[in-house]
Parts: C-alpha cells; structure tokens; sequence
C-alpha cells in the first residue's frame, strides 16, 4: 500500500510538470522558460497562485517557500497583462521599495540595512520612485544634499588596496532632482537646492575636470574597487570613463533647464551649455572606438589609449542622455554586448576575479538598458529584460543585486532598491513609455508582440490626477490616442486634475522617417526632411520649443514628393537660453484626424557664436634660463555657421615678454584654427607650472577665455610599458645579459598591475595564460632618458607598492632591497650612477612567495633632487 501511495504521488508530480511544459510559452532561452504564470529553470520554478508566488529556488534551499506582499499596495499603480508572473513582479517591485523605508529617518535605504547612498537615490529616482514614491523621493534626496554646502561628495576621495578610484558619479543627484520636480512641480525644492547643486558641479570639476582632454577623470560610475577596471589603472589621472563623462553632460544640461526655469541670467544657462557640448564633442572624439562601434569603458591617461572593453553603462547612457548621434546609436543598439542573461557590467569580461563588477549583469542596468531599446523602437529587447529580470526576482522572491555570469546566478543583498526600480521602470517608461516635462507627461508605449492582447497600468498618481492606462496592439508607433474616450495627442498637460482613462491603440507600421541635424546653433534654423510611407497621410510636425510650454503645431513645410520639408527655428530671447528642441511627427489623414504618432525626438540647440579652445600646454622636464623661447598654440573652434573675427589677448605673467603674437584672426564656419604666440624668459623658470592666461573676443559673443599652461616638471612617470621576463632559477643578475634576455624572450607589459592578470602589448592572451598560476622571481626592466639638467643631482626612484619582495638596480648597481608588499618603495640614486642626456637602465628584480605577483602599485616615477 505503501508503495502504491508512493507511485501516485511520483506520477502527479510528471503530471504536473508534463502540463506546465505543455502551455503557452511567453519567452524561452537556454537555461530558462517563462510560461504565463510561471518560471522554470531546470529544477527550479516559480509560479503564480491566487497572486502570491511560490518558489523552490530561494536561498533557503530547495523546499518550496511562499511570497505575499507584507504591505498593503491597494493605493500603488497596479500592472496587468495576460500574464500573471509578470504582475506578481510588479507588485514584488513595490513591496522590496516599501521594505526599504527606513523606520528611523524615513528615507529609502539602498538595500537590507543599508543606508542611501547617493549614487542609488539617483539613478532610482530617475528610474522610478519620483513616480512611485514622490515624497519618500524627496526625502531621499534632501538626506544626500547639505543645505547651503553640497551633495555628499560621495567616494570622491575613496582608496582600494592602495589605490584610488575619485569618483565624480554624486551629480547624478542632479538629473534626479530634475526629474523629481518634473514628476511632481516642486519648484521650492529647486529653489532650495539649485545653489548646491551648482556648487556640486564645480567641486567635481575643481578636482577631476582635466582641462586637456575636456573630459573629468574619475572612476566609472558606481564602479568603485578594483574589481572592475584594468589592474594598471590607478587614480584619476590614468582613469576617463565614458559612463561617468555622459553623467557630468546631464548634470550640466539639466543645470541649464533649471536654470531656466527659475529665471536665472542667460549667461548662466549658457554657461552650463557650453561645458555640456564640450563634454559631449569629447566624449564622441576620444571614447567613442569606431573598429568595435561602441564607446570605449575607459580612457587611459598614461597611455593615452582608449581600452576596446565596452561598459553597459558606457552605452547606455550616451544614448539615454543624448550624447550619441544617430548615426552611433544605431550601431550601438547592434552591437552592444549582450547575454543571455542581459548586458553585460563589462565587456569583455576580465574573467581572472571574483564576480561583482566584472561577469555580473546588475538588475538596474539591465533595467536601464530596457528603457533605452524601448525608446529607440526595439521593443523585443525590452521584452527580454522584463522576462530577464522577472525570472531572477520570481526564484529568488525578492530583488537581487546581480545575476553572475555566465550561469545568471541570482546574489547579493535581498530587496535592492535599484533592482526593484529597475523593473518597476522598465514597466513604467520602457512598456508604457512615460517621458517627464516640466509641463507634462509624454505616453509612448512600446509593445513587444506577447504583449498584443493588451496590457493596463492603472491608479498612476500625477500630480493632481489618477490615470488609468489600457494599451491594445504591438509595435512602438501609436494609431490611436484617447483621453476619456475622446482624440488627443499623447501628451499630458499637467494642470490636469481628477481620474481619467487613456487608451492607446499601437501599430507596428513605421511610416515615418525623420532625417535631422544633430543639433542647431541658436537664432538659426534647422531643416528636417520627413518622410511618409503612405500617399494617403500628411505629417504634422508638433515642436516643445520652450521649456514652459507643451507641444504646439506651428512649423510651415514644403512637399516634395513623399519627402516633406520642415524649417524649425531655434530663436531664444535675450533672457532665455534654449537647450534643445522636443519635436514629433504625427499623420492625420484627409478628416484631419491622426492616425499615427511617431517617436519623440530631440534637436540639440547650442548656443550661439560658440568659440572653444582645444586647450594645450608645453611639458619638460627641464628648466628654462633668460632668453629661453616658449611657443605657444592653441586652437580654436568655430561651432557657428558663419565667420567668426577673433581678437586675441594674452594676459603675460612676470618673468616672461612677449615677443609675437596674433592679435586677430578670422576663423571659418564650423572650422577649427591656430593662434601661436612666441614668449621670451626674463629670469629662470624652475620646476612647476606656469599659467598664461589668454582671452578671445569673438564678434558678437561674450568673451571666451582659456590657458596655455608651461609644465616643467622634476619628475618623470614610469607607467607604461616595460620589459618583462622570467629569470630561470638561480640565474644571477648581469645587466648586459637582462638587457639582451628580456630583449629576445621577454614581453611588453603595462605597468603597475599584477603579471597573473597582466595585459601584454601584444598576444596579452598568452602571457595571462603562461603565468597566471606561476610564484617566484620575475624581472622588469624599463629605459629611461635623463636630462642634461639634472647633471650633479641625485635622484629618487619611487616603485609604491611590489607584491612581494624586491631587490632593484640602476645602471647594473644595486640601489635598494626592500620585502613586504605593504612597504613603499623610495631608492636614492647618487649622481654618480647617473647617464645625463642618455638612457639610463632601471631592473626590478621581483620575487613572488604565493598569491599574486608584480609592481602593483602607483605613482611609479623617478624625480630629481634639490
């Protein structure tokens, strides 16, 4: 009897999974399966019962566990589909954000017991709590914003096993507060906080903005430790992300609209204009790698090279933000790094540590890059970041940090905030498309074809109305919006007050083709050339032309053919500055009724009779007696579209005569040209910087001032490549025979940075591979050229850190020994031993006694002494 009872039970459970395989299938990849009310991972799944979910793959071990929300959400937006596990979601969303009140400071914390760090409070208040929880949302912010000082300047000053990563990524509390009042039209608050948000902005640049490059140094955002970057990268003058540079670009062009809005001078708004296109013309030239089509995850100051690795935030925010042209997002969206299990934090994959940055897919980043491909007409990616992030929060009954890859394990703390948020936004701004004006809501929904049957998103709080949103069809163009029944355009004002409902009928039926400039140069006129697939329709084209006002239909056009021509002025006043242009196109047929509504685009207004500097500076290492001459060049940018007559004045400090210089140039449209100028010494300039201040007066502009910088310098940087190779045992040291060894069996490496994780200059694959396993002695040797003017002086050789112990030689004679991988380094070099005006050779002879091995640490340099 006993073993009957055993067979009955065995065959309703084959039953049972034989009946779930047997339905629907909503979204299948390798390792996984979503049914409409359940996830199945081998043994693993999760399913919907009467909306709560029940799982066996929680971290509690295989017997099944229950979720229910522990709070009420009877007054939170609600989501319905078809398919109830993506429902349960999104109500498991709400219950992880509600679990993270703080009970004591009433913030929102950023995850279990952990307090709000600034860098989440930002990007979730961008992707969905300024919505959700405006209140809380404020509250938030205000705990990250000291009131007459600054945002926390969080991790700016952070150091790592040694090494420092500045991070700058705190402005992001900037687009969030933006985003907040938008939501919510508390202008109080950007009252209150505008100051300190400028004030922000200028500490990042005080200490990160590198006025060569135009682009800050710094960590990539939330990327701070060593888990995520090269192991030579060390401080913010060998590190340039591009993730972080598009965050400075937001910061800056919102600070415009904020500006704006609160009536602040227009040489104000202008200023913040200026850096952000700086930003973004920088970011485009030096980080943008055009073999791979994708922005690069770093730039390396010691190099000067840009590394081919891709960052997913690297890609997302250019586009999000608007720094990638059309053209790069195009080829972004084909081929930005992707998994089965989302983007990927970094790609390729470092591989050789412990999974955290590096071969993890973050649920808010995966959250963000959904957002993203739903905006840009890809809403089947935006299908597998639902399906994606539903998958790993329906196992694990909550929301995880990350997925680890390449198996997508679930880890990490449980509700994460920015997890949570990023799934509630994916919902909200990528399947239901909400865009925030200061003057309303922009609703453009992008529906992946499971989804056709209809989806709803109901008691959406805005402002001082409720929305009930219903949404039929597929595809990312609207054929039809309706406003409690009645025709209207998708844009929400926000005056609006009470309940309404909104019912949107969606088209797959692209019909529209928009050709545009990249950006505009104020008091001009940009041309658009619109294109309609169908004889039957005539566009419309509706432009946000000013920050206070919705979308109005007030362009004139021209028809040639199917191609119709638009002319939009970018005309601003003498108290407004306009930051860019929000415009739609819209087909209405012979009834003048509109029968399909095309994506929301953005026409970047620069401001006018822009004049930059490409800045520059003169660096040796020696320095300069009376009568020495200094050339100096800068270049100039014209970004206008007409001539532009420059008078140029240099400011020159004591101790210098100028000699020649150009006291007016003419620079053409969109052209960049050279002024030089020739200074004369009075007396010595010993080692440091030099500042000479030069102005230029561009006609009908204010002035544009910059500096060209005179850099001598009594220390040369050793980063960089270096001669590595592997002594064989007991072999002695000669330094004639180490130059030859390493010159015909050695390789060139990247210094500082372990030699188990290091990356050769060529074929780095093999040398990874031939010594990732290996303890024991390795040598390293680097040439290096030293000025006649340091004749007389001794030197101080500085190698920071070397893991473990080192015995190192200038010129074949020994200058120190030191053991421990916690001890500087700092080795003498009498003058005796020096080569003036010649190569003078430095071995590290370098020994390993377990674990990893190298010169890890940074500043490597070598300096001259009094």
């Amino acid at each position: 009897m006993k073993n009957l009872l055993f067979l009955c039970v065995i065959f309703v459970y084959v039953t049972d999974v034989k009946g779930v395989d047997d339905r629907q299938t909503v979204y299948k990849s390798d390792s996984f399966v979503i049914y409409p009310d359940s996830v199945v991972r081998g043994s693993l799944m999760a399913t919907v019962v009467d909306e709560k979910i029940i799982s066996n793959g929680t971290d509690k071990g295989p017997e099944n566990v229950t979720w229910t929300p522990m709070n009420d959400l009877s007054d939170m937006p609600e989501f319905k589909s078809e398919y109830p596990i993506f429902n349960a979601v999104f109500r498991m969303a709400i219950d992880d954000y509600i679990k993270n009140i703080d009970p004591q400071t009433g913030v929102l914390n950023a995850s279990a017991g952990r307090p709000p760090w600034v860098r989440d409070t930002g990007y979730v208040a961008i992707l969905s709590s300024s919505i959700l929880f405006p209140k809380l949302t404020k509250d938030s912010l205000e705990y990250n914003i000291h009131t007459g000082g600054t945002i926390d300047p969080e991790q700016i000053h952070d150091v790592y096993f040694g090494i420092t990563y500045e991070m700058s990524d705190f402005v992001i509390l900037i687009p969030a507060v933006w985003e907040y009042v938008k939501v919510t039209g508390d202008i109080d608050f950007l009252k209150l906080h505008y100051d300190d948000m400028d004030r922000s902005i200028q500490l990042a640049t005080d200490k990160l903005f590198d006025t060569e490059k135009n682009l800050y140094g710094g960590g990539a955002t939330f990327n701070d430790g060593p888990n995520g970057y090269p192991d030579r990268i060390t401080g913010h003058a060998s590190l340039m992300s591009t993730c972080t540079n598009a965050i400075h670009y937001e910061a800056n062009k919102v600070m415009a609209e904020m500006a704006a809005v609160l009536k602040k001078p227009k040489k104000e708004q202008e200023k913040y204009l200026r850096r952000a296109y700086l930003l973004k013309d920088n970011i485009n030239e030096k980080l943008w790698i055009e073999s791979r089509n994708w922005y690069s995850q770093l730039l390396i100051g010691g190099s000067e090279r840009a590394t081919e690795r891709a960052s997913a935030l690297g890609q997302i925010l250019p586009i999000l933000f608007g720094v990638a042209s059309k053209e790069k997002i195009e080829k972004l969206l084909n081929t930005a790094p992707d998994t089965e299990w989302g983007i990927p934090t970094i790609y390729p994959y470092y591989g050789n540590r412990w999974p955290f940055h590096d071969s993890t897919v973050w649920h808010f980043v995966e959250g963000l890059w959904s957002i993203t491909n739903a905006r840009m007409g890809n809403e089947e990616r935006l299908m597998k970041g639902l399906c994606v992030l539903a998958q790993s929060a329906a196992l694990k009954l909550t929301f995880k940090e990350y997925m680890i890859l390449p198996d997508g394990l679930s880890a990490g703390k449980d509700y994460q905030l920015w997890s949570a948020a990023g799934y509630a936004g994916a919902i909200m701004k990528g399947l239901f498309g909400f865009r925030f004006f200061p003057t309303g809501l922009w609703v453009h929904p992008s529906v992946p074809a499971k989804f056709s049957s209809g989806v709803s998103l109901n008691n959406i709080h805005y402002r001082d109305a409720v929305f009930d949103i219903e949404v039929i069809g597929s595809g990312c163009n609207i054929k039809s919006f309706l406003l409690d029944g009645k025709p209207a355009i998708n844009f929400i004002p926000s005056h609006i007050k009470g309940r309404h409902s909104i019912k949107v009928v969606m088209s797959d039926d692209k019909l529209i083709e928009v050709d545009c400039p990249d950006y505009v140069v104020s008091g001009k006129k940009a041309i658009l050339n619109i294109n309609v697939k169908s004889s039957d329709l005539k566009p419309s084209l509706l432009t946000k032309t000013k920050i206070s006002e919705g979308f109005n239909d007030n362009c004139k056009f021209q028809k040639d053919k199917q191609k119709y021509i638009f002319e939009i002025s970018a005309e601003d006043s003498k108290d407004y500055a306009l930051s860019g242009l929000d415009f739609v196109v819209v087909l209405k047929n012979n009834n003048n009724e509109v029968v399909n509504i095309g994506s929301l685009s953005r026409l970047d207004i620069r401001p006018g009779h822009e004049i930059e500097f490409e800045p520059s500076r003169l660096h040796t290492v020696r320095p300069m007696y009376p009568g020495k001459q200094i050339l100096a060049e800068l270049k100039l940018k014209n970004n206008t579209k007409k001539k532009s007559n420059l008078k140029i004045k240099w400011n020159v400090p004591e101790g210098l005569i100028l000699k020649k210089h150009d006291k007016s140039i003419v620079c053409l449209p969109s052209s960049v040209t050279k002024t030089i100028a020739i200074f004369e010494c009075r007396t010595n300039l010993d080692y440091g910087k030099y500042v000479i201040p030069v102005t230029v007066l561009a006609n009908n502009s204010e002035e544009v001032k910059s500096k060209f910088v005179v850099d001598i310098s009594d220390t040369i940087d050793l980063r960089g490549l270096w001669m590595m190779a592997q002594p064989t045992e007991n072999e002695h040291l000669d330094t004639e025979f180490i130059d030859k060894h390493t010159t015909e069996r050695g390789h060139f490496v990247e210094l500082p940075g372990f030699w188990e994780r290091i990356e050769e200059f060529s074929y780095w694959w093999f040398v990874q591979e031939k010594y990732k396993d290996y303890d024991g002695r390795m040598w390293f040797r680097k040439h290096v050229l030293v000025p006649y003017d340091w004749e007389g002086h001794d030197l101080m050789l500085r190698l920071h850190k070397i893991a473990d112990d080192d015995i190192t030689y200038f010129n074949g004679v020994k200058v120190g020994e030191t053991k421990g991988v916690g001890n500087e380094r700092l080795y003498r070099i009498p003058a005796s031993l020096v080569r003036k005006g010649e190569n003078n050779c430095i071995i590290v002879d370098v020994t390993d006694n377990g674990g990893q091995g190298g010169i890890v640490g940074w500043p490597i340099e070598i300096s001259v002494l009094p």
